[in-house]
């Protein structure tokens, strides 16, 4: 009898455990949301428009850094990124362009 509830004890703290493990994976993935970011419309342009290369990778040979850039966008107000490579936000400016946007 009191075996059982230490056991059922045990599995309400898990519970409450594991609910606060999501709560804060799921606040830290929003801290990054873009819920008021809207991409402004392109004024027309009379000049030609230079057109500069995606990135494609990042290297820095001094911390043994060799990463692929994959084009990452906004879903429902939250950066989707990678896990593994480096992500380029594709509404963000190419290498060369110069500004965030």
């Amino acid at each position: 009898m009191k075996n059982d509830r230490i056991q059922g004890l045990a599995l309400i703290f898990v519970g409450l455990i594991l609910i606060a493990l999501y709560g804060i994976r799921s606040y830290s993935t929003r801290s990054l949301s873009f819920n008021a970011y809207e991409i402004p419309p392109k004024l027309t342009e009379t000049v030609p428009e230079k057109i500069y290369a995606k990135p494609v990778s990042i290297k820095i040979s001094s911390l043994n850094i060799n990463l692929p850039v994959e084009e990452s966008q906004i879903i429902d107000g939250v950066w989707q990124v990678s896990e593994k490579n480096v992500s380029h936000l594709n509404s963000s400016a190419n290498p060369g362009e110069g500004g965030n946007v």
